[in-house]
């Protein structure tokens, strides 16, 4: 509700208020009412106004009774005590008009102005006029002084309160205004204070600290001293715009004109504008290269106005060199760490020989101009899973990351491949220093392959009681120039239940049908390759999980059988599992999707289901560490083909497209076999 104002109301308690109310109202109607009948009897008959003119003005004054009562007149009270005031004073005029003073309406005339006099609280003042009025009173009735004397002097002294009530509140101003100086002053003072505990605080902090000002960059005056020492600036002048620091970092340009462009966008902008464009701030910068590199933090925060706009952008710089050096030697101890935990799993006559083999694969990638992707992709998938086959697992999962920017678009080089060979070289060192790996033993003598080869030559030139007297040497020497297939996949059987934890599966039970072939050292890698990728294949996509497998009718584990044959032209290796087989609608409609084949291509099912040794032709949803790249089996025919191999797909009872179990049948030379 509406509250009328004054000229001191917030002086005024209500309670004071309702004090005056209650002091106008009883003035109004004693001095009207009652006080009219009175003074004829002292003074004698004088003309006197009308009764009902009396009842009126007292009704109206009694009114004031009522309004402390109820809380929607109470504010109302201010407006009240004028209206008396003016009500009295203009009856009095009414009255010097009808020329029937009388001694009633002088005391209402005085006690009206007394009030306004009372209300302005000047207690002081309020006393010397009615003082003065009362003295004027007295003598008019003791005296009997003329009306014209006693108006007279009532005009005089009501000039005379007026003045010095003017007096008083020139005075009240005057204090006012002293008070307000005397805040300034102090507000000035506590200003200050505080921008110089500020300016102590840009001072000592440890900490770049810049307030970006203006929508093209430019940095405000106010910095901190840390700020100038860590961009080795001797004077404020030299840096007078964000670019300055930006372009001293490892951003290139379009990246510093980002950042210029959000700035752009935010100053004199809402918050909506900063949370939209808060990305495109760096929180982290380099300055610098090699070892001479710094490292600095960034935090970026609005400070808005008073209408809710970002007036300027407040940024803290924190050299965090050291902090990152302290990072690197964790992160370095914690993949020390890891690396040693992955080669003490690996048995110590064995480690040696598997980074070999991943050394091997490593150097076998071609990067030559001629070389595709695909060939390169191939080799990496190989090592990835060779690497994980062993247990090297960070070795693994960096091989999947190559893969994966090869598969971005990323072209191939010898920088992409480094990370690699220096994580070899760090398990390498690691086997060495921490495991005593150093590659010499007392019980092994090394002799180059030629010779040994050259020893067997003339070995089977001696007679048969000759070659009974060195059997030992002839055991030996065959011994390692050929292995069983047995030897050969036993470290891949090895990780078959970590790989089956992997995935959520049980451990498959293998059966190797071997008539005790003996296969030549070279096709050793080869062929651990190539079965690698055939389990790997044969646990991700063929063998279903224990529920799945349970539903079937079937074992919980699955089962994976590998038949040799020897053959007049080399060695036949049949690969089998009991899971649940090709998706051939499946695999065809990936083709069609992948582009290799039209939808209308008409294909029988054997053809269908040797699409899946091409090249991006996977039938797993999503892309994980172990398969999903459609890359495995490409792998596999291309290794063979390479060492004048073969492998191609036997279909079990061929039902149209319905899924249907299959083997594979892997052809080698017969260089691959001892003689």
């Amino acid at each position: 509700m509406m509250q009328p104002t004054g000229f001191l109301r917030n002086q005024l308690s209500e309670p004071e208020q309702i004090k005056i109310l209650y002091l106008a109202t009883g003035c109004g109607m004693f001095a009207y009412l009652p006080f009219g009948f009175v003074y004829p009897l002292l003074l004698g008959p004088l003309t006197i106004d009308h009764l009902w003119e009396r009842t009126v003005l007292a009704l109206i004054a009694s009114l004031g009774l009522l309004l402390p009562h109820s809380s929607r007149t109470r504010p109302w009270m201010q407006a009240f005590i004028y209206s008396l005031c003016f009500i009295f004073s203009a009856h009095l005029f009414s009255l010097v008009v009808r020329n029937d003073m009388n001694v009633a309406y002088q005391l209402g005339y005085i006690c009206t102005i007394a009030l306004i006099a009372f209300y302005l609280d000047t207690s002081f003042i309020f006393f010397l006029y009615v003082m003065l009025n009362a003295v004027l009173l007295v003598l008019s009735l003791f005296y009997k002084i003329s009306y014209e004397s006693l108006f007279f002097g009532m005009i005089i002294g009501t000039i005379l309160g007026i003045e010095w009530l003017a007096l008083l509140s020139r005075l009240r101003v005057m204090k006012s205004l002293e008070e307000s100086r005397a805040e300034v002053m102090q507000g000035a003072a506590a200003i200050q204070e505080k921008n110089r505990k500020i300016q102590s605080i840009l001072e000592s902090i440890q900490q770049g600290v810049l307030t970006v000002e203006s929508t093209d960059g430019r940095i405000g005056a106010e910095c901190s001293t840390f700020l100038y020492q860590l961009m080795g600036c001797e004077h404020p002048d030299e840096l007078r715009h964000l670019k300055d620091i930006l372009e001293r970092t490892q951003l290139s340009k379009d990246q510093v004109e980002q950042v210029l462009s959000a700035v752009a966008c935010i100053i004199h902008e809402n918050d909506i504008a900063f949370a939209l464009n808060y990305h495109m701030f760096p929180r982290s910068l380099r300055e610098g290269t090699g070892a001479t590199a710094r490292y600095w933090e960034l935090d970026w925060n609005p400070v808005y106005d008073s209408d809710g706009l970002v007036v300027n952008l407040l940024v803290c710089i924190r050299d965090v060199t050291e902090l990152h050096q302290l990072r690197l030697d964790a992160a370095r101890g914690q993949q020390e760490l890891s690396l040693l935990a992955e080669l003490v799993n690996i048995p110590r006559d064995r480690r040696e020989s598997v980074l070999d083999a991943s050394a091997n694969l490593l150097t076998t990638v071609p990067l030559t101009q001629d070389a595709s992707p695909a060939q390169i992709l191939r080799m990496v998938h190989t090592l990835k899973g060779n690497a994980r086959s062993f247990g090297l697992l960070t070795l693994a999962d960096a091989a999947h990351e190559c893969e994966s920017l090869i598969q971005q678009g990323q072209k191939p080089g010898p920088e992409l491949f480094e990370p690699l060979g220096d994580l070899l070289l760090h398990y390498r060192r690691i086997a060495e220093d921490k495991l005593g790996d150093n590659g010499k033993r007392d019980d092994l003598v090394s002799i180059p392959r030629q010779q040994l080869r050259a020893a067997v030559t003339v070995l089977n030139q001696l007679t048969a009681v000759q070659r009974e007297t060195l059997q030992p040497l002839f055991q030996a020497i065959h011994g390692y120039l050929h292995v069983s297939f047995q030897h050969i996949v036993a470290p891949l059987l090895h990780s078959l239940p970590q790989l089956a934890k992997d995935l959520g599966k049980s451990p498959p039970v293998v059966q190797i049908v071997d008539p005790g072939l003996r296969l030549q050292q070279e096709g050793h890698d080869l062929i651990r390759n190539v079965i690698l990728h055939l389990l790997r294949n044969a646990l991700d996509h063929g063998l279903e999980s224990p529920m799945e497998r349970s539903r079937a009718q079937k074992s919980p584990e699955g089962h994976i059988w590998m038949v040799l044959k020897p053959l007049n032209e080399g060695l036949e290796i049949l690969f089998h599992d009991d899971g649940r087989g090709l998706n051939l609608a499946g695999i065809q409609r990936i083709a069609v999707e992948k582009g290799v084949i039209q939808t209308d291509t008409p294909l029988s099912p054997h053809e269908v289901a040797d699409l899946i040794f091409h090249a991006g032709i996977s039938t797993k949803k999503r892309v994980t560490s172990i398969s999903g790249r459609g890359v495995g089996l490409d792998a596999v025919r291309s290794m063979l083909e390479e060492a004048g191999g073969s492998i191609q797909l036997n279909l079990d009872e061929v039902k149209g497209l319905e899924p249907v179990s299959f083997t594979f049948v892997l052809h080698l030379p017969h260089t691959f076999m001892a003689q």
